[in-house]
């Protein structure tokens, strides 16, 4: 998959001159296919697609391709992922109300020490499963950090439509700039007045 990365970054740069690609893989999605045995004597097969799953809980399940069970620190070493996101992952895996793998031990925290497996006698009614992404609790210093971003996008979007607002009216009384400024941008914020205020100031 790199290899595919790698070469959509190099396509992107020779087309964007000065542009850089980020890949958030975090927010990935997949459609997977996979066999379960049924509760039936007969032991039979039943296909059943995840409709959405991450693509962090795609790597880990592809790897129940090769394994029957395998340990926290194999998985770890194998996908080589951020520990906090594979400790969700797994968990979301194997400790949600549809539990794709088990773990021994039993219990809701994930230790470097467990050992996952696949559940062959998973069921649900239905033939595709959503499987739920356990969300990462947001720090105050992420939290400021995230906010700081958005308040910088805000400041380009505000101060183009100023730009444009000033370059096609020459006159404009202050209430018709402030409506005129927020009309234009409304569709990604609508920003207080007292922030107009500061990017012309």
């Amino acid at each position: 998959m790199q290899s595919e990365l790698a070469a959509c970054v190099a396509f992107y740069q020779s087309k964007q001159q000065g542009h850089k690609l980020d890949w958030d893989h975090c927010i990935g999605t997949a459609t997977l296919k996979a066999g379960f045995s049924s509760a039936t004597k007969e032991l039979t097969h039943l296909s059943l697609a995840f409709p959405m799953v991450s693509l962090y809980q795609t790597v880990v399940l592809l790897l129940f391709n090769e394994s029957v069970e395998l340990g926290c620190k194999q998985i770890l070493e194998a996908i080589r992922m951020d520990e906090g996101e594979l400790r969700r992952t797994l968990q979301s895996l194997a400790h949600a109300k549809k539990m794709v793998l088990r773990k021994r031990p039993v219990g809701k925290d994930i230790d470097k020490t467990d050992v996952f497996y696949f559940n062959p006698e998973f069921m649900v009614l239905g033939v595709k499963v959503h499987i739920n992404f356990v969300q990462a609790k947001e720090r105050p210093e992420e939290s400021t950090r995230t906010q700081s971003h958005i308040d910088s996008d805000r400041k380009h979007h505000l101060d183009a439509a100023i730009v444009r607002i000033m370059t096609a009216k020459k006159e404009l009384t202050y209430e018709q700039f402030n409506s005129q400024t927020i009309e234009s941008v409304k569709s990604h914020f609508v920003p207080e007045v007292n922030v107009i205020e500061q990017r012309i100031a």
